[in-house]
């Protein structure tokens, strides 16, 4: 099916208990390209799974959860193909005011982005985000592109941040940017890494387990009590099951 929507979302769905979208050929829409959103006052699941999506001046896919209380939304964002996005994010995750989100980012191709984040996965005010992050290729373009894949705990409320990130193929070209970051912004926030033994090298780690560019992988958790630790991150399937 294909989808154009001057001045608005391709696809927006908000407070959708079970939401699908598959296949899906979405143009130059006037925002985001597929835009799901809760306000944590039902659970939600989703699956957007081997959509296409291109010229999106917002986030090519955006899934904010628990935008106004707490609440749960869990799902799997894979095999979808993102281009000449921006200046928004490719891909943007977030939960807030004490949620959770959990999410399967597997073997998406996002490419051509000139401005903003390629991926982009935030725990704010409290929140609960696992990320697993595997088989992505992401590859940014020009000196203003942002991160190829950012992850971060941040906000006014401790929360807690849980990622497996593997085989992943990340490259930006931006000026100060990086093929992966991470970034753990509050002072007792928990940042768990499947696969890592602290007090390894995060930075070591995160090129080990993925191909990245010459931009490299970064990792901030000064300030913060915990620093980055080993970690066992739920799927979808196991939060559903």
């Amino acid at each position: 099916m294909n989808l154009t929507a001057p001045g608005r979302d391709g696809v927006d769905a908000t407070n959708v208990p079970q939401f699908a979208a598959a296949d899906l050929d979405v143009s130059t829409p006037g925002a985001d390209g597929i835009a799901l959103a809760g306000d944590g006052s039902l659970g939600q699941g989703f699956v957007l799974n081997r959509n296409t999506i291109s010229g999106a001046p917002g986030a090519g896919i955006r899934v904010s959860a628990a935008t106004a209380g707490a609440g749960d939304a869990s799902g799997a964002i894979t095999a979808n193909t993102i281009t000449a996005t921006g200046p928004g994010d490719g891909i943007d995750v977030s939960a807030d005011h004490a949620g959770q989100l959990i999410v399967d980012l597997t073997a998406n191709t996002l490419a051509g982005l000139a401005a903003g984040t390629g991926i982009d996965a935030r725990s704010l005010g409290g929140a609960d985000l696992e990320l697993t992050l595997v088989g992505n290729g992401v590859t940014m373009s020009g000196s203003a592109a942002g991160d190829a894949v950012s992850v971060s705990e941040g906000g006014a409320s401790t929360g807690t941040v849980c990622v497996d990130p593997r085989q992943n193929a990340l490259a930006s070209t931006g000026a100060g940017a990086y093929d992966i970051a991470l970034a753990q912004l509050t002072p007792s926030g928990t940042f768990g890494l499947e696969n890592y033994v602290a007090p390894a090298s995060v930075t070591g780690f995160l090129a080990g387990a993925n191909t990245l560019g010459a931009n490299g992988p970064f990792a901030d958790a000064a300030g913060n009590a915990n620093g980055f630790t080993s970690g066992t991150c739920r799927t979808p399937l196991q939060q559903n099951g």
